[in-house]
């Protein structure tokens, strides 16, 4: 009994000396955390012992330092944040910190300032701290996913996780969630970012193990992103897509789009689908959402009438909405390339151009323009091509080839000056824009020269003498060569049959080389597909040895390629050429011929022969009646 006593008689006081003692240290812990950290609040508890305490303030200085770095909303106020932070910084906080920054830093100039500021210092004491912490592995995803998007991959800090997660792959692998692996592969193939060979290999393999567990919409999408086309392992997801397309968001469907663009698959049924999910959503798009789309659609030349109907709606919608160069030349681009002439439309983007005109750097002006003249809308923007000459004649634009896409824009839009016309025929410019152009490409460009060396003579200044090209001493081809070339060119290997076809309805009716010219290149630079004349009075066509003294017009044959052409998305819609054929038309006519267009259409596969060579005569008749008015 008398040691029971004694014992409990100590522990009273031991308590009293233990509770007094605490609330002296409670002072003393307090006046260190003041100095230590930037956030010192803690709830009082006269009952807590110092050690409880210090945990308290540890636990809440983390807390109030990820709320801080969550809730900030600019690259520049998370600096601010982080030059609060006294060191050492964390091995979690550091992940917070650059995953932050990754997600305030979407723009390019955004994502250079954060970047900046990083290299300063931030990024050699978060290198030490990832060291020297243990991360799970998730964390260490996030980081280096950060990191890519930062584009701070050549910082030491990447190494340091590159071998992490090496390390985490042969511990921890199963702990972690498919996201953020899937994140990280898609990044790495978009940025294209060599990851170590073997960590590549570890990644694909996991991946693949784990295919079955990758059925989130968003993780399908980039698997697509970063799995090579040519892999079997790209059609399973492909199909996998197939099934989750009805309840994908936009963003996400916009994503999968992208995502085809970017590996050029074009997978129809897919495509369908989520042109099918676009339409029942009837869902307007942000100017973003829109222009990833339109991009996307253009690279893949998806031609669905209802989503190029969702773009021109989308377009005319959001144009109010339109504060960047960048982002109605992305629309100008995406729509011409895709064929979209719904007018309502492109007068709002013409609007939008020749109001802003001013603000525009010369070669973003300079682009809009060239894609709204190869559109057939250069009528639409005469204030801004007018601005344009005006700005190229007093200055320069260091690309040639982007020059001359200028020079040719503003002859489409017939706003071209005979000064920056002959820019383009001085032999340094011709030797500097065809410099390592062979083939094809040579060819296209040469043509483009001699369409503005004739615009020039023929149109502008017929008593010009100055420098002068000739397409076959500049192509150094046999003329056989080059009409075979030419013809390849304007027609591709899409629409050589049809018009090949048309050749020989056209030769049965007008025999070549006795009655028409054979199809060919002219000096000019344009692909003309027969030259005949037609006596309407004597119902018949002139040989070619009396073309000269009979006083009938020339006409100028040309079959037109479904690319000379808008394509309607509606029935309301109507169809409209495109800049190149309406310039090389008048063109022609300069040259005193008369252009005759003809087209598939005219020789439906569902009409007789007879009709077909009626067609021909009926339009070759009426255009020698004409006399050059149509």
């Amino acid at each position: 009994m008398a040691l029971s006593r004694f014992s409990l008689l100590f522990l009273r006081r031991a308590l009293n000396v233990r509770i007094s003692g605490a609330q002296w240290q409670k002072i003393r812990l307090t006046n260190i955390v003041k100095k230590r950290f930037y956030s010192t609040e803690v709830a009082p508890n006269v009952s807590a012992c110092g050690l409880d305490l210090l945990i308290t303030n540890l636990t809440q200085e983390r807390s109030v330092k990820e709320a801080e770095i969550s809730t900030v909303t600019s690259v520049e106020g998370l600096r601010k944040v982080c030059a609060k932070l006294e060191g050492p910084i964390s091995g979690e906080i550091s992940v917070r910190i650059l995953t932050r920054f990754a997600e305030l830093a979407n723009e390019s100039v955004s994502i250079q300032k954060a970047a900046a500021y990083l290299k300063k210092g931030l990024l050699a004491e978060m290198n030490r701290s990832l060291k020297n912490n243990e991360l799970n592995m998730n964390s260490t995803l996030e980081a280096m996913c950060a990191l890519v998007i930062l584009e701070l991959t050549e910082e030491s800090v990447f190494e340091t996780l590159v071998d992490v997660l090496k390390q985490q792959f042969s511990t921890n692998v199963f702990s972690v969630s498919v996201s953020p692996l899937v994140r990280l592969a898609a990044l790495v193939s978009s940025k294209k970012i060599r990851l170590p060979e073997d960590l590549f290999y570890q990644v694909r393999e996991w991946l693949q193990l784990k295919a079955s567990e990758i059925t989130e919409p968003k993780d399908i999408v980039s698997v697509i992103v970063c799995w090579s086309k040519s892999d079997n392992w790209f059609n399973i997801f492909v199909e996998k897509a197939k099934s989750c397309i009805s309840s994908m968001s936009s963003n996400e469907l916009i994503g999968m789009m992208s995502s085809l663009a970017n590996s050029s698959s074009r997978p129809p049924y897919v495509l369908r689908l989520i042109c099918n999910a676009f339409e029942q959503r009837k869902k307007d798009l942000a100017v973003d959402q829109l222009m990833l789309l339109a991009q996307s659609a253009a690279k893949l030349r998806f031609m669905d009438n209802r989503l190029r109907q969702i773009i021109a709606d989308g377009t005319f919608a959001n144009i109010s909405r339109f504060t960047k160069w960048s982002q109605i030349n992305t629309v100008v681009n995406s729509m011409t390339k895709l064929h979209i002439g719904n007018l309502r439309t492109w007068n709002a983007i013409a609007a939008w151009i020749n109001n802003n005109q001013m603000n525009a750097a010369l070669v973003e002006l300079s682009y809009a323009v060239h894609w709204c003249a190869i559109a057939g809308k250069g009528d639409l923007i005469q204030e801004a091509s007018v601005f344009l000459c005006e700005k190229l004649t007093s200055s320069k634009i260091d690309s040639p080839k982007t020059w001359l896409s200028a020079v040719y824009a503003l002859a489409t839009c017939d706003r071209l000056s005979p000064e920056l016309a002959q820019t383009v025929l001085q032999p340094a410019f011709v030797a500097n824009v065809l410099g390592g152009l062979s083939g094809f490409r040579k060819l296209m460009t040469v043509t483009t020269i001699a369409q503005m060396q004739y615009f020039l003579k023929g149109i502008l200044n017929k008593a010009y003498q100055g420098p002068s090209v000739d397409i076959l001493d500049l192509m150094q081809f046999p003329s056989t060569t080059l009409n075979d070339m030419a013809f390849k060119l304007r027609y591709g290997k899409n629409e050589e049959g049809n018009a090949r076809y048309f050749h020989s309805l056209l030769h049965k009716f007008v025999p070549v080389n006795s009655h028409a010219f054979p199809p060919a290149l002219t000096e000019d630079g344009i692909f003309v597909n027969a030259v005949i004349k037609l006596d309407v009075r004597g119902d018949r066509f002139v040989p070619l040895s009396h073309f000269e003294e009979t006083k009938v017009p020339r006409l100028a044959v040309i079959y037109l390629s479904w690319k000379d052409r808008t394509l309607p998305c509606t029935d309301d819609d109507k169809s409209t050429l495109m800049g190149p054929p309406l310039l090389n038309i008048r063109l022609l006519k300069a040259r005193g011929f008369i252009p005759v267009l003809f087209s598939q259409e005219d020789f439906d596969s569902n009409s007789s022969l007879k009709h077909q060579f009626t067609r021909i005569k009926t339009k070759l008749e009426e255009a020698s009646d004409d006399k050059g008015n149509r």
